[in-house]
């Protein structure tokens, strides 16, 4: 037994100790792991050459129709909601000799008459994408048989 108890003394040659592996190169393979080689690696494949991107597919539209009898003394009818993409507008009435439809972008315009635009029974009414807003539509005073009314919007 030593001065220390059940343990084994310690030798006198430091150089005796036995305090584990003393060529460990694990710095070695943590460094390199983490650093980066000064020169990138050859690529294995040569660049994809660069190609003019394609123009752009032409936007698919869509057709918007209605076709609706407006009865005198009716509330204006809204025809289409305002529509920013709007591209084409055609609208057609029909009815009776006599007969028209009051057609505006406000409710209370077409209450009013004089303040709309009147189209007359069978005539049609056309305009590019000029008008984006809504349409609101009401019977004409003429006659007292409904105003049929057909419109088609092309839009994106």
């Amino acid at each position: 037994m030593s001065d220390f108890g059940p343990y084994p003394a310690l030798p006198d040659d430091p150089d005796r100790l036995s305090t584990g592996d003393t060529a460990d190169d694990d710095p070695m393979v943590l460094d390199a792991l983490v650093q980066q080689e000064a020169e990138p690696p050859e690529p294995d494949e040569q660049p994809i050459e660069q190609t003019q991107p394609q123009a752009k597919p032409r936007p698919v539209t869509r057709l918007l129709t209605q076709t609706v009898d407006i009865q005198p003394g009716w509330n204006p009818v809204l025809l289409l909601p305002a529509d920013p993409d709007r591209m084409e507008l055609l609208i057609r009435a029909e009815g009776e000799d006599g007969a028209y439809v009051l057609l505006s972008d406000d409710a209370g315009k077409v209450q009013m008459g004089a303040a709309a635009f009147r189209l007359d029974a069978g005539r049609s009414w056309g305009i590019g994408a000029t008008h984006t807003g809504p349409v609101w539509a009401s019977c004409g005073i003429a006659g007292d048989k409904a105003v049929n009314v057909s419109v088609v919007a092309v839009t994106k």
